[in-house]
């Protein structure tokens, strides 16, 4: 098992150090990313800009309101496909409505 292997190459207190770090960075609910995504739309905003966030489509199903909301402030919506960890990363861009 690949998360068994990583554990024990890492050890311990590597791992509580990093979770304590990622769940201090992000957090257990989605506030802080949100409020990095409303910090990101508002700063491209006022340059003339619109990002594009790629998202996983295995997740894309789960986050069908919030891309809607973040289209309608701009943002285009990439539906990714991994094709290799080690090599690239497929994204199709999709209208609004039918990115998900």
């Amino acid at each position: 098992m690949y998360l068994q292997n990583w554990y024990q190459a890492r050890g311990r207190r590597f791992v509580w150090r990093r979770a304590t770090n990622l769940f201090g960075r992000y957090g257990v609910t989605p506030a802080k990313a949100i409020r990095r995504i409303d910090g990101c739309l508002e700063t491209l905003a006022a340059l003339g800009c619109a990002p594009t966030f790629p998202t996983p489509g295995i997740i894309g199903s789960d986050i069908r309101d919030s891309s809607v909301i973040l289209q309608d402030e701009g943002a285009e919506i990439a539906r990714c496909t991994v094709i290799s960890t080690l090599t690239s990363v497929h994204c199709l861009c999709l209208p609004r409505g039918s990115s998900l």
